[in-house]
């Protein structure tokens, strides 16, 4: 009797649980986190977390201190460093990085950097903005890059 109880309440919860991966599957949310980490993979199939909220950061925040980074992303300070090489245009070991970040002594402090999106980097954002927002909302016309990112006050650097 004990058996037959626990095969039933088993039963229901894979029927319940069938239901709840079927409309998971289908959610437009999950939809467009695909469409956006197909285009973070573009930019590297290994592309880790912890880069992309430093690059989501600094596209908040222009001029964040590199300092500021380990305690807003959650990772040590030496990852902060490595990551930010990353998304440079240059790593450490003097491989081409992403160019999406650049480096800038504080003028008050020149031991502090501070951190900003190069030309490059502002429209690989208004590319994963874009790209989510045209399936986020199908029937509008997807955003402009230019206005991807409007209020938000920008320093942007080309050489």
């Amino acid at each position: 009797m004990e058996m037959l109880m626990a095969d039933r309440k088993r039963a229901e919860m894979r029927r319940s649980t069938a239901a709840e991966l079927s409309a998971i599957k289908k959610a437009p949310a999950l939809v467009s986190l695909l469409a956006k980490l197909k285009v973070l993979a573009s930019l590297d199939t290994e592309m880790q977390l912890p880069m992309v909220a430093m690059l989501v950061i600094v596209a908040q925040r222009p001029g964040v201190y590199q300092r500021d980074m380990d305690g807003l992303v959650g990772v040590s300070q030496s990852s902060v460093s490595r990551n930010v090489h990353n998304l440079s245009r240059y790593r450490r070991d003097g491989s081409p990085g992403f160019g999406l970040v650049e480096q800038r002594p504080d003028p008050k402090d020149v031991r502090s950097q501070r951190l900003f999106l190069t030309v490059a980097g502002v429209a690989f954002l208004a590319r994963l903005v874009d790209h989510g927002a045209a399936i986020d909302r199908p029937k509008q016309a997807s955003v402009v890059a230019g206005d991807a990112f409007a209020g938000v006050h920008w320093e942007v650097w080309a050489d």
